[in-house]
């Protein structure tokens, strides 16, 4: 039997992480999956399925992985990326890995950058698509998306849904505040050249549908705020060189899609989609609208 236990110090930027809440759902896991290749298994409580991308690892399972087959996860209590190749089967607890039949995995600690940013629980990677607040009408405003975090101050805005004459738009700070107004006869709008909207801060915005002049018959309202200065500079810096492995990408974009910044995390999707299109998970988040 071989066991793997990593143990070093903590910055106390990373206690201040491990001692924040998370929500119940992810309380119980242990770690994620990064990466599989291969039928490789996963056994909790005798019942065996198919591991998958981006899984939640809850304690005490057994992971089998057949020749040729790979997988990697990571330890939310070590902060480390086990790299395991098939043939093997491993068992998980919470801060051990160990291998009762194969070779050692593979062991990457990540970054002090990663560290910080480290998340208590499982990283959330679900279907975020909120659809616009509806005023009883078919109108979808599709950008921004509704409850999402955006890193540009001049953002597209976009709706579908409903064929009209033109089209009211108003986009206001929450809580009141400078409003941006426009007229349009087309499904999208930018803001005016030279006008930007203020990093850290929440956004209201609306759109009505005119079919006679005056007449508004139908609209959506939707949500979004855009990132801090800081929180763009850490983000800049968390993303990964062109070179660096599948399972630095995949926590990004898992790490963006946390934080509810979903169109930066789709496209970190769609490069990883492209590199592995054998993940199928990361194929369904690259092609998630």
């Amino acid at each position: 039997m071989i066991t793997i236990r990593q143990q070093f110090a903590l910055s106390p930027m990373l206690l201040i992480a491990l001692a924040a809440p998370v929500h119940s759902a992810d309380s119980a896991a242990i770690g994620m999956v990064l990466d599989v290749q291969g039928a490789v298994l996963v056994t909790e409580h005798g019942r065996s399925s198919p591991l998958q991308l981006l899984a939640r690892l809850a304690p005490d399972i057994r992971i089998e992985l057949p020749p040729q087959s790979k997988t990697s996860i990571t330890l939310y209590s070590n902060r480390s990326v086990y790299r395991l190749t098939g043939p093997a089967t491993v068992d998980v607890t919470k801060d051990v890995v160990k291998v009762l039949q194969g070779r050692p995995p593979e062991i990457k600690v990540m970054g002090e950058r990663q560290l910080a940013v480290a998340p208590t629980g499982a990283l959330v990677t679900g279907a975020y698509r909120m659809r616009s607040l509806q005023l009883a009408s078919p109108m979808v405003l599709t950008s921004p998306e509704n409850g999402s975090v955006l890193l540009d101050t001049r953002p597209v805005f976009a709706w579908e849904g409903v064929q009209a004459r033109r089209f009211n738009i108003t986009v206001q700070q929450q809580g009141g505040g400078p409003a941006f107004r426009a007229t349009v006869t087309g499904t999208g709008w930018t803001l005016p050249e030279g006008v930007r909207l203020q990093y850290g801060t929440g956004y209201v915005w609306n759109v009505t549908a005119e079919e006679l002049p005056g007449s508004e018959t139908s609209g959506g309202q939707g949500r979004f705020s855009l990132a801090t200065l800081a929180e763009i500079e850490q983000i800049a810096a968390l993303q990964p060189a062109e070179a660096d492995s599948i399972e630095d990408w995949v926590y990004y974009a898992a790490m963006l899609q946390q934080r509810q910044i979903r169109a930066e995390a789709r496209k970190a999707w769609q490069r990883i989609a492209l590199e592995r299109p054998d993940l199928q998970r990361a194929s369904e988040l690259a092609r998630q609208p």
